[in-house]
């Protein structure tokens, strides 16, 4: 067959189902590629590189010391943790974040809980008692957390870590403002054994 000559019509018709196939053999490659490129994050990656942390928890935390001796019903306390909240629900997230398969190591703050005491849904924290004995952090160091299924509630207390599909989406919640979000979740306890105590230890430097 000489160049100027037609391609007959099943020839024609096979090379075209090649570059199909090719095509998405290439989708299928990617996408498998994606699901598998799971990133390890740490609190502090969370946080936007030119928002100032420092600032923040000056601020915030200059008004904690105001509610320690405060009845919880005394509407000044309810003032100032609603001031505490606001603050907190304010702080910029990584929008770049979206859509990435992380994992991330922190504490559980339940947020529902069954009739067997499991939890249904909760908030992941930086540090342990965030949110309920302790003032929450800034909204981008809350995960709120949906889990794939319900979580034992002796977990409560032990470090875990959370993986699946990492949402930049603000909620609020009863506990406090969460700028992250992750449903489906995989949940299994931090081997501190192996990966040593440094892994939880707090930074946002």
């Amino acid at each position: 067959m000489t160049s100027g000559e037609p391609l007959p019509s099943a020839w024609r018709s096979l090379r075209a189902g090649v570059r199909v196939a090719f095509a998405a053999l290439l989708l299928a490659v990617h996408v498998a590629g994606g699901a598998t490129d799971l990133s390890t994050l740490r609190w502090k990656d969370l946080l936007p590189p030119d928002w100032d942390s420092w600032h923040y928890y000056q601020n915030f935390y200059r008004l904690f010391p105001k509610v320690d001796d405060i009845d919880d019903k005394d509407p000044r306390a309810v003032a100032i943790l609603a001031e505490m909240r606001r603050i907190s629900s304010k702080v910029p997230s990584r929008d770049d974040l979206d859509g990435r398969h992380v994992r991330i190591p922190g504490f559980i703050s339940p947020l529902r809980q069954g009739s067997a005491r499991e939890i249904e849904a909760f908030l992941l924290v930086p540090y342990q008692g965030a949110c309920i004995h302790r003032p929450p952090p800034p909204a981008n160091q809350i995960v709120l957390v949906d889990p794939r299924s319900a979580v034992a509630a002796e977990l409560e207390v032990r470090a875990v870590w959370v993986t699946g599909v990492l949402e930049v989406k603000r909620t609020e919640t009863a506990l406090g403002s969460a700028a992250y979000r992750i449903r489906n979740a995989q949940v299994e306890l931090v081997d501190l054994e192996k990966e040593g105590q440094g892994l939880l230890r707090y930074r946002t430097r």
